[in-house]
């Protein structure tokens, strides 16, 4: 791959990825496709990529052009709470857990808030440690 995941292809009819191109006197005129191609990943940043590409022979020597490729992401930053509804009895104590569906760009605090006041709710996120 290329960085981010990305990886082109100029001749989808060879295995593996083919990286050049080849022009003629007769040909020189005509589009040639390159396929571009971003693999998964777990985060939610959307990527760029910068292709570079370098002409030799006849008088194209040292001629260069490049193509900058944004990898837009298809995950989204969100907290995964299981189960998504909890029934607490009076006098008594339920679980639920609460996970990160990508993987974050740095460490993240999760904060239960909401309990108001008279509602006789708590919650303890450190179960091993009293508080």
């Amino acid at each position: 791959g290329i960085g981010s995941g990305v990886s082109v292809d100029t001749d989808g009819g060879m295995a593996g990825d083919q990286t050049s191109l080849s022009f003629t006197t007769s040909n020189w005129q005509m589009e040639q496709a390159v396929m571009v191609r971003a693999a998964a990943d777990d985060n939610a940043i959307s990527e760029t990529v910068t292709l570079s590409h370098s002409a030799a022979g006849g008088d194209y020597d040292s001629v260069s052009k490049e193509l900058m490729v944004t990898v837009g992401d298809d995950d989204t930053a969100s907290l995964v709470i299981s189960p998504e509804a909890v029934t607490v009895l009076e006098a008594g104590s339920a679980t639920y857990t609460v996970k990160l569906a990508t993987e974050p760009t740095e460490g993240v605090t999760v904060t239960v808030s909401g309990m108001g006041s008279g509602s006789g709710v708590s919650v303890d996120t450190d179960a091993g440690t009293d508080g």
